[in-house]
């Protein structure tokens, strides 16, 4: 049996029952949940390696620590290596990222923006 409101009578929470939805079967896929599983694992080995290096390297303090990682016994070296390689490979994408559209990428883009 269908009841008629007139709107005047209808309220938020009518509103919003109205509008629930019904029941839905969540399906689980075993291959992204495996995922998943082992995504958060990989990320708390991650957290807890981080969270031991102090003890590891011996070092009292967490200054000490990063100063040894990023600074000492020539570290320094291989930061600034990786520094000047991201800068050079930066410089590459920003000149070569749109030679890799094609006229057809450009029509297509055109078609876009003109459907209205």
């Amino acid at each position: 049996m269908v009841r008629r409101i007139f709107l005047g009578q209808v309220t938020l929470k009518m509103f919003f029952l109205a509008n629930t939805p019904t029941k839905k079967l969540i399906k689980i896929r075993p291959l992204l949940m495996t995922v998943q599983i082992l995504l958060a694992l990989l990320l708390a080995w991650l957290v807890f390696e981080l969270l031991t290096l102090k003890k590891r390297f011996k070092k009292p303090t967490w200054k000490e620590t990063f100063k040894y990682i990023f600074i000492s016994e020539k570290h320094w070296l291989f930061w600034l290596m990786t520094l000047i390689s991201v800068a050079v490979f930066s410089f590459w994408l920003l000149g070569q990222w749109p030679g890799s559209a094609s006229p057809d990428s450009f029509y297509q883009l055109y078609q876009t923006n003109h459907l209205f």
